[in-house]
């Protein structure tokens, strides 16, 4: 259903979180997103390179899920290719989700368009891109005190499915959730939700496997295991400092047996290290850098760990999981990597 705009009122905070890539109503954003090119099988047939990768970038950097967009446009004009509804303003206008640019709040200041198919009414926003048209729904659920649940679930990164939720409770799509989720099924939207366009683009010029090491695809059952539980870490946490004793209760959630851990990076990469190369790490191998204190110190030597996830990736978790590329991880220093408690899973 399109959305007739209610009042909103933003918090000077969240305005602040958004300028930079959210910048003005009226921006055109595309973000030379056409020279990305990123696999679209599976997705549904609508969805154009330029919309999945805005949609991975608006995740990465704002917590707006590329699944839950992609869904609620699946459920806005995804079945109206056919001429009817929405379909001027979603094929022809960019618009995805049917935003008007008339009702009570609006300060849209672009030009305008209308549907009057089906029995339309009003007025909706003309993009001069998708980019530009998600990068408007995004800036609204960010801001509207309408949707505040919805951009808690952003900035906590609480999961698709919480925001699913909290989209499916609000004003826009109020009690669809059984609709959205069917898409998301159908679709398998969930698997976009680690995905970030740097991973999806971090191919060598031959085709070869992504920089950094092993691809999912070529992983052995053992390392999909401790893949699946390690992108799932944030659900289960640890202190600061406690990086190893996360990797350690990943590799027992994912492979069962005894809890195997060590006090530090340093340690553990003295006692299970395998390799120094940066290059061809298996998915599912422990990495382990070097603190940013001076050589040889104790804060050097504790360093950081964490789980190589393929495409360039890790994830660690020092209190807050996180997901970074390996050339940010290693960026203090660089010990190699290995096998938690020496156990290959390759």
């Amino acid at each position: 259903m399109a959305l007739m705009l209610i009042g909103v009122t933003t918090t000077t905070q969240s305005i602040v979180m958004i300028l930079g890539i959210i910048n003005g109503e009226n921006e055109n954003g595309n973000d030379d997103v056409q020279d990305v090119e990123i696999d679209l099988d599976g997705m549904p047939p609508w969805v154009t390179n330029e919309i999945l990768v805005t949609s991975l970038q608006l995740q990465e950097k704002y917590g707006i899920y590329a699944s839950v967009t992609i869904a609620q446009a699946q459920q806005e004009v995804g079945g109206t290719w056919d001429g009817t509804s929405l379909y001027n303003t979603a094929s022809k206008e960019y618009n995805l989700f049917g935003l008007k640019a008339t009702g009570t709040g609006s300060s849209w200041k672009g030009e305008v368009t209308w549907d009057g198919t089906r029995g339309a009414t009003g007025t909706y926003r003309k993009y001069t891109s998708y980019s530009q048209g998600l990068k408007d729904r995004a800036r609204l659920l960010l801001t509207s005190s309408a949707y505040k649940k919805i951009a808690e679930t952003a900035r906590k990164r609480s999961g698709s499915q919480a925001q699913l939720e909290a989209l499916s409770k609000s004003p826009w799509c109020e009690n669809q959730y059984n609709t959205l989720n069917m898409y998301m099924k159908k679709f398998n939207l969930s698997r976009l939700d680690h995905m970030t366009v740097a991973g999806l683009s971090n191919t060598d010029s031959t085709g070869g496997e992504s920089t950094g090491g092993q691809d999912l695809k070529h992983a052995t059952k053992k390392q999909k295991k401790v893949y699946n539980v390690a992108m799932q870490g944030s659900l289960f946490g640890c202190r600061g400092g406690q990086c190893q004793k996360w990797v350690a209760t990943v590799y027992q959630k994912a492979l069962g047996g005894r809890y195997k851990s060590i006090c530090c990076a340093h340690n553990g990469w003295m006692t299970w290290g395998v390799s120094t190369s940066t290059k061809n790490i298996p998915i599912g191998a422990t990495v382990y850098n070097r603190g940013s204190g001076k050589s040889g110190s104790c804060h050097a030597l504790l360093g950081h760990v964490g789980i190589y996830v393929g495409n360039g990736m890790v994830v660690s978790n020092t209190g807050i999981w996180k997901k970074q590329t390996l050339t940010s991880f290693v960026k203090n220093g660089w010990f190699g990597w290995g096998w938690n408690a020496g156990e290959p899973l390759n």
